[in-house]
């Protein structure tokens, strides 16, 4: 378990909206995956480098052969959907502009904090999904623990 508490403040409804998406979910796990590969060096990628990076580490694509149509689509959604609620809860920065993300200090902790949760309650194994409800009860309890760990 975590010791540290969130560093940003942050609601369980807020969390809950995070384990929610599967997209997210894969998309921090590849990212702290990424992260992990050189822990000495900050993960800054544009983010079509980060999508095909995330596809390089997909089992699901054989061979790592991707699409430049599904990167640019996966690189837009990105954009658009994910990247910039990451950005609003601190689990990465990203500049849309520069068309860029930068790790931060929270994005392994988010990243532990979502794996918790998400092994704490059931995923649907056809869609990936998770209730609502039952994240946020995850995430409830996840934010007491980190919270009373670092008293």
């Amino acid at each position: 378990m975590i010791e540290d508490p969130m560093p940003i403040d942050l609601a369980p409804e807020e969390l809950a909206e995070l384990v929610t998406s599967d997209t997210r979910r894969r998309l921090l796990r590849g990212v702290e995956e990424l992260m992990m590969m050189d822990p000495t060096e900050p993960y800054e990628p544009r983010v079509t480098h980060l999508v095909i990076d995330i596809a390089a580490l997909d089992d699901d694509i054989k061979n790592h052969f991707v699409s430049g149509k599904q990167i640019q689509d996966a690189a837009e959604r990105l954009r658009d959907e994910h990247l910039p609620v990451f950005d609003q809860y601190g689990i990465v920065e990203y500049d849309r502009d520069e068309d860029r993300i930068w790790t931060t200090k929270s994005t392994m902790l988010f990243a532990a904090a979502i794996d918790e949760i998400e092994a704490a309650v059931d995923t649907d194994e056809t869609s990936g999904t998770i209730s609502a409800d039952d994240a946020e009860e995850a995430a409830k309890a996840w934010l007491s623990t980190a919270t009373r760990g670092s008293s």
